[in-house]
């Protein structure tokens, strides 16, 4: 029922009954009436007010709402309350138009994304030319980078140990070996030379390391795009 052409009567005499109510109206404003609740209240006796539906409700209203006499009881109009089903009703119906709104913006947003899609491809058709790009590539470009830099660490490292162990064999420590100042003198040259030597090579090995670590730093770099 629309609310908007419901009316609420109150204060009615007791024992009222529908014929009264639908007489009082139509003898007063003219408008026939249908719809009418009147019900019993909780003690069984019919209750003091009673809703009714008619076309042109503002008229009635206009002319009950300043009240009426019946049986020696002035009874007043009011714009009745939305019934809970009415309500119910209404929340559906503006549930499914927002889910039909929806719908037609997502059909509406697909079918301007096919068609750029065709428009761009020429139909749908994707370049035979050009193949598809490798989805692991830059991945194993990167692995490929990292096992060089990590096979150049170990050589440095493997290399300055067996400088190390060149220069401090195993049981020269708990010798004690006799020398002169002639000796010491003789003996520095060649100790020199061959740690420049071995500092001549750990030298090399970390710019080599050096420049792979630029070239995966600039891989990364590439991938975070």
């Amino acid at each position: 029922m629309d609310p908007s052409k419901r009316i609420c009567l109150k204060n009615l005499p007791e024992g009222c009954t529908k014929r009264e109510i639908a007489e009082l109206v139509r003898n007063r404003t003219g408008t026939p009436i249908h719809s009418i609740d009147l019900g019993l209240d909780a003690d069984g006796k019919t209750r003091r007010y009673a809703h009714f539906s008619c076309e042109g409700a503002k008229h009635v209203l206009e002319v009950l709402s300043a009240g009426v006499s019946l049986r020696d009881s002035t009874i007043y109009a009011h714009p009745a309350k939305a019934h809970y089903s009415f309500r119910y009703a209404e929340a559906r119906r503006k549930r499914e138009r927002e889910e039909a709104e929806e719908k037609e913006r997502l059909e509406a947003f697909w079918a301007a994304t096919r068609q750029r899609f065709l428009d761009r491809t020429n139909g749908g058709e994707l370049p035979k030319s050009k193949t598809p790009k490798d989805f692991y590539a830059s991945k194993r470009r990167y692995a490929r980078i990292a096992a060089e830099i990590a096979q150049t660490s170990r050589n440095a490292h493997a290399a300055a140990g067996d400088a190390a162990y060149a220069e401090h064999p195993r049981g020269a420590a708990h010798a004690t070996p006799s020398f002169s100042g002639a000796d010491c003198g003789a003996n520095s040259a060649p100790r020199a030379a061959s740690k420049n030597h071995a500092t001549s090579g750990g030298g090399d090995a970390n710019a080599a390391k050096n420049g792979l670590q630029a070239k995966l730093a600039a891989l990364k770099e590439k991938l975070k795009k």
